[in-house]
């Protein structure tokens, strides 16, 4: 068994123990700059949605541009995209939302683009815009950049993935609608 599965067993056991020592990583890995070997271990991190861990990981980076330094690639954009599905949108501490949506905003900038590292599917947009609920001014700010980018996307493209980013942003917009006419309902409590 070598260095990095002794970690990863680590970080996902979820004892108290685990998470000990995920604080005291989070602060070595803290000190480094985020890589393309390293990227991997911060997004585990990120996973464990720990006070202490983020307070080391942000201690001297934006959760924004934490990301920024990297090529985006199918195994990030997919990574991101989990981070923000994997728990409900009040439970996600808003320094990894900020994270996730920021870098997904880069990516979707040129929304072709961005569907040739990682087609967005109507699902994976529900997970994303779920944290609208939060007002929270820089998210929300991220994810209408997203869905500005995407809803100019050919609406035969991509699974309509365009019309289901263009009726998000509308009932966002329409004090009238509001998300819960075109988000799953499941996805915003």
């Amino acid at each position: 068994m070598n260095q990095s599965d002794v970690l990863n067993q680590m970080l996902e056991s979820g004892t108290q123990a685990a998470i000990e020592g995920a604080r005291g990583f989070a602060v070595y890995l803290a000190n480094l700059p985020v890589s393309t070997e390293n990227l991997y271990m911060y997004l585990k991190v990120l996973s464990l949605n720990d006070t202490e861990v983020l307070n080391a990981v942000f201690k001297k980076r934006m959760p924004e541009s934490l990301f920024s330094r990297i090529t985006p690639d199918k195994r990030l954009v997919a990574s991101l995209l989990n981070l923000l599905s994997s728990r409900r949108a009040g439970e996600t501490d808003p320094r990894v939302v900020h994270a996730c949506t920021g870098t997904l905003a880069s990516v979707y900038t040129h929304p072709a683009d961005g569907m040739k590292i990682h087609a967005l599917t109507a699902q994976e947009l529900y997970h994303t815009v779920k944290y609208l609920v939060l007002k929270d001014e820089t998210a929300e700010r991220f994810i209408t950049e997203i869905l500005e980018a995407v809803t100019t996307l050919p609406s035969g493209e991509y699974g309509g993935v365009s019309l289901v980013a263009g009726k998000i942003r509308d009932a966002a917009l329409d004090t009238t609608k509001g998300l819960e006419s075109v988000i799953p309902h499941g996805l915003l409590i």
